[in-house]
């Protein structure tokens, strides 16, 4: 959320050093972090990538982070169906 922060506010370096940073660990429970970061920078489809990444690794943090309002406009995209899908929410 910090990165996505940073990169709102206009500090484009700071956020790219943490984001760095969260993409070297690789680590299952990563992929719920990286769409968070993009939800809120805007990314759409970027956010999508990673919540159905998130899924296929069974991580359940983010059927959370999906129902926030900054899952808004995901929700609200042809990505969501499958992700929906995904979820078993249709």
């Amino acid at each position: 959320m910090l990165a996505a922060l940073l990169r709102r506010s206009g500090d484009g370096e700071a956020s790219l050093s943490l984001l760095h940073r969260l993409a070297e660990a690789q680590a299952v429970g990563d992929a719920p972090a990286h769409a968070l970061f993009h939800l809120l920078c805007g990314e759409v489809d970027q956010g999508a990538d990673w919540a159905e990444k998130a899924i296929e690794e069974r991580d359940l943090s983010i059927s959370i982070y999906l129902r926030f309002i900054v899952s808004t406009d995901l929700r609200a995209s042809q990505r969501w169906p499958k992700i929906a899908r995904m979820l078993n929410l249709q």
